[in-house]
């Protein structure tokens, strides 16, 4: 099965060559245009999802109606799951029997690409490069590509490609600094009817009765930290973390941890930075333990499932974890510089750099 996978890879790669066509007026506005259309149009379809060596399809079905967006995802092949998005909820469904881990939604592709806006524009182009592709047919569908190239090896490369006509994306891939796609989303089928109707979304009885499910209560409560805005943190605060160029701090959060059995007071605190480029996000989690013997410095293996990568270094009462879409070194450079600051206080604020 393996190499049916990988002669699957194969023919779409001699398939879809891109051709030259119309060119793109404004890669600005167009990239804002297909990110709208992802979320505002309706459509169903079969997805074909490659996140490393692993193949799944997904049937997908959206429907954006009375300004809310639904969108349910049913797994065709490996582990059976059924996720239903109805705005900000998420429901994730798995057969009676199957194991419910609180991580259910990974392997599961989210948006295609993120929520566009001009001003977000500017901060991508400080980072990456934008040029066209040409064109692809793509599901039965005329589609035009955009690439979006970092400046920096700290960064995955984008191709987004999108139909003609409607502006939806029908193909995302991540490259990393070799071109190589380390991801990949991509229609193999796809219509767009002008309605979908409500019961598309709705979960049976059956559904509810006999399959388990992970709701979005369940999924905030792994970070349950009260986010503050970012006008009210201090500069000591975000001080305290070390980012690479181009990324800038976009949520925090931070709370004391509770006291161990017998003890009323705190035992540290833990810390939440979200930080972005525009375009990826990556999450960094600072643990500053008070009254636990200091642990000698021990960096860990950075850990990968497809470009998702992870990072988690200890150093004396400091325990450093990030996690991001972003290549490997680039969670190592973050945590180790973000250990250092942790670890000293709040120092004059630098630039994590490769």
């Amino acid at each position: 099965m393996r190499h049916c996978g990988a002669l699957l890879v194969a023919v779409c790669a001699v398939a879809l060559v891109p051709t030259r066509g119309e060119a793109i007026d404004d890669e600005r506005d167009w990239l804002i245009d297909v990110s709208h259309a992802q979320r505002h149009s309706n459509f169903q379809g079969v997805l074909l999802y490659r996140s490393g060596d692993a193949i799944d399809s997904f049937r997908v079905t959206h429907r954006y109606k009375n300004g809310e967006a639904r969108e349910r995802l049913q797994t065709l092949t490996g582990e059976q799951r059924d996720v239903v998005r109805r705005g900000d909820k998420v429901i994730c469904l798995v057969p009676p029997g199957n194991r419910l881990p609180a991580s259910a939604l990974h392997g599961v592709p989210q948006s295609m690409i993120p929520k566009l806006d001009a001003p977000q524009l500017r901060r991508i182009e400080q980072s990456y490069t934008l040029s066209e592709l040409g064109e692809q047919r793509i599901a039965g569908r005329r589609c035009e590509g955009l690439a979006i190239t970092p400046h920096d090896p700290l960064r995955y490369g984008y191709e987004v490609w999108a139909d003609k006509e409607t502006k939806v994306p029908l193909k995302v891939l991540l490259t990393d600094s070799d071109g190589k796609a380390v991801e990949q989303i991509m229609f193999t089928e796809v219509r767009f009817p002008e309605t979908i109707a409500d019961e598309v979304f709705d979960i049976t009885p059956q559904l509810d009765q006999g399959y388990q499910s992970i709701a979005q209560d369940r999924i905030q409560a792994a970070d349950s930290a009260p986010s503050a805005p970012l006008g009210r943190i201090s500069d000591a605060q975000l001080d305290l973390v070390s980012i690479p160029d181009g990324f800038e701090v976009v949520m925090f959060a931070e709370r004391n941890l509770p006291g161990n059995t017998g003890n009323t007071g705190n035992t540290g605190t833990l810390r939440h930075w979200i930080i972005s480029d525009g375009l990826t996000f990556v999450s960094i989690f600072g643990r500053h333990s008070i009254g636990e013997q200091p642990a000698a410095s021990m960096p860990q293996p950075a850990t990968s499932v497809g470009a998702m990568h992870a990072y988690r270094q200890i150093s004396g009462q400091v325990e450093i974890t990030v996690v991001g879409e972003v290549p490997s070194q680039t969670v190592q450079v973050i945590a180790e510089g973000t250990s250092r600051r942790l670890s000293k206080g709040a120092p004059v604020a630098a630039r994590a750099t490769p």
